[in-house]
């Protein structure tokens, strides 16, 4: 529901990855968006098996903005929203 304006996609990048891409939207915008997608995939309580969770698939997100006036690559992106993501963890500790 959050993803659904014209141009936004959800994509797998790999394994347990996924990115949401969001073209012209803010990047408080795009929190609002992610912790909306993090309430839903925690409502819809979805199975993983086991584990520390209790089984269930848990989400952990990292939000980071790139320009598209700059020569940039996907990994640039993800790499972004990893590094952002951990500056967030940090700040929560």
């Amino acid at each position: 529901k959050a993803v659904r304006h014209p141009g936004h996609s959800l994509v797998r990048f790999g394994g347990n990855e996924f990115a949401v891409l969001l073209p012209d939207v803010t990047a408080p915008e795009a929190q609002r968006i992610g912790s909306q997608l993090r309430v839903a995939v925690a409502e819809h309580e979805l199975g993983e098996g086991s584990g520390e969770t209790g089984g269930f698939l848990t989400m952990s997100m990292g939000v980071h903005t790139i320009s598209t006036y700059t020569e940039t690559s996907k990994y640039d992106l993800i790499d972004g929203a990893i590094a952002d993501l951990l500056v967030a963890q940090k700040a929560q500790n």
